[in-house]
């Protein structure tokens, strides 16, 4: 008798593909043109169910008590997230693991980001309780230690989101905007901008997009240089659930730029990321 989707503790490939489908070739140019774009159905609302709840063992949460494996704060650095975040969950998950890794969800986001082979840079989630405030305009390439503005984040929905519950929104077309690589030595970097225009001139010229309603395995993927945030917080009284992943092109050079996921690995810089944290996982 086979094992339900539930049932099970890791993925095999072809249960993957049969609950995770690739983009369309208008999902694709909507993300070219606007940088962001909205997948209804990426993943089945069967497995979305599934990753919630490792997502909550993951995370270590529980009803009525909270969260012990997730934090709020940026790296300690005095900047307070608005929402929890747990990273690399699948170091604790196999079955995270198995779809973070998957092929075809490496094929799905090379084929948006138009780029092969990729590596797989992190998975987490980022949940936005009840009552927690939006989210400052940013940019991920912020973040990323690589010597040139490339890879992006897919943002799956574990939950049914509405308007109310902050989910992510992005400035149209901002991705096209030139990247500067900020000032590293501002604690608060990830919320500076990426480009020769301050935020407020960035919000001034680029259009927001309107916050979408999601169902679960619904997703939402962005550029690393597409500003995202929210306009609200969760005006609601439910936890808005998200599971994240995050690829790169495998080619991508390393700088040594402060980064908790890839600190202290011996990584070389101007060589690519080639280390077992960021496997290869579409070629």
């Amino acid at each position: 008798m086979s094992q339900t989707l539930a049932e099970l503790t890791t993925l095999s490939e072809d249960v993957i593909s049969e609950h995770v489908r690739l983009p369309t070739d208008d999902e694709v140019r909507t993300y070219d043109e606007l940088g962001w774009g909205k997948m209804e159905g990426l993943l089945s609302p069967e497995l979305a169910e599934v990753i919630l709840d490792h997502v909550k063992a993951a995370a270590g949460y529980e009803e009525g008590v909270g969260f012990t494996n997730a934090w709020t704060d940026l790296d300690k650095r005095g900047e307070r997230r608005t929402a929890w975040y747990s990273t690399n969950m699948r170091d604790a998950d196999e079955l995270l693991r198995s779809l973070a890794e998957s092929r075809r969800l490496g094929e799905g986001h090379a084929m948006l980001m138009q780029e092969r082979p990729v590596r797989l840079w992190s998975d987490s989630t980022n949940t936005k309780p009840p009552g927690g405030p939006a989210t400052r305009w940013h940019q991920d390439m912020q973040a990323f230690p690589f010597d040139r503005p490339s890879g992006g984040g897919i943002w799956v929905a574990l939950c049914d989101i509405d308007p109310a519950m902050a989910p992510l929104q992005h400035l149209n077309g901002s991705h096209r905007e030139p990247w500067k690589e900020p000032d590293h030595s501002d604690p608060n970097r990830l919320f500076q901008s990426g480009t020769a225009l301050s935020t407020e001139e960035i919000l001034e010229k680029y259009e927001i997009a309107p916050p979408q309603y999601l169902k679960p395995g619904d997703a939402i993927a962005h550029h690393a240089l597409t500003y995202h945030g929210t306009e609200r917080g969760n005006e609601t009284d439910r936890i808005r659930w998200a599971w994240i992943s995050q690829r790169f092109p495998a080619d991508v050079g390393y700088i040594a730029k402060h980064n908790t996921r890839s600190n202290d690995l011996g990584l070389v810089p101007g060589q690519p990321l080639d280390h077992p944290t960021f496997p290869v996982v579409f070629e």
